[in-house]
């Protein structure tokens, strides 16, 4: 896990940090070595940059998800671009932010059409929820679409999980932030 994980920093030592190990861990579990993995990574991340994805750190995470789904990195970024294409014909913005949830979609085996319907139809369901904004509905349509369309696929009960561990984490780090800056606050007073 250590080795992938410096192997990904020397492609991406700024973008590369704390928040990447889930996806380490899971990477770890691929054939190959530490350099080649993070090297599918990598050709999977310039493939998405070539598509005209925007760079940063939420592609590179989801060029680790893609890694994970082991597809070629050309065939990866048309289909991504693709799904990012069809859900804005379909009047969805699509942000950089929602890399990680594209890359879920790309490595699903259905097709652009069934699997951007499927969200859709899930997220119009979360819509008439109270306290669910556009962009957690979509979010959790993600998910749960993804569920709905996979229930036998190990490829993505593990993007599924993998995504999970990296909200997880996200929102530890929000409430860390929060406690620090709320302690930093009553201490100054």
């Amino acid at each position: 896990i250590k080795a992938i994980y410096e192997a990904c920093k020397d492609h991406h030592w700024w973008l590369t940090g704390p928040e990447d190990l889930p996806c380490c861990v899971l990477l770890a579990s691929r054939a190959g070595t530490p350099e080649a993995i993070a090297g599918e990574a990598e050709a999977i991340y310039q493939a998405l940059r070539k598509a005209g994805h925007t760079k940063g750190e939420v592609l590179q995470t989801a060029s680790f998800f893609l890694t994970l789904a082991g597809t070629n990195p050309d065939a990866v970024a048309a289909r991504f671009s693709a799904l990012a294409d069809a859900f804005r014909d379909k009047g969805l913005r699509i942000f950089a932010k929602d890399s990680d949830e594209l890359a879920v979609l790309t490595a699903l085996e259905q097709p652009v059409d069934e699997v951007i319907q499927t969200v859709l139809s899930h997220r119009d369901v979360l819509s008439g929820i109270s306290g669910i904004d556009r962009q957690t509905g979509f979010e959790i349509a993600v998910s749960t679409a993804t569920l709905a369309l996979t229930q036998d696929s190990k490829t993505a009960a593990l993007l599924v999980s993998v995504k999970s561990l990296q909200d997880v984490y996200a929102i530890l780090q929000e409430q860390i932030a929060t406690a620090t800056a709320t302690t930093g606050a009553v201490a100054t007073t």
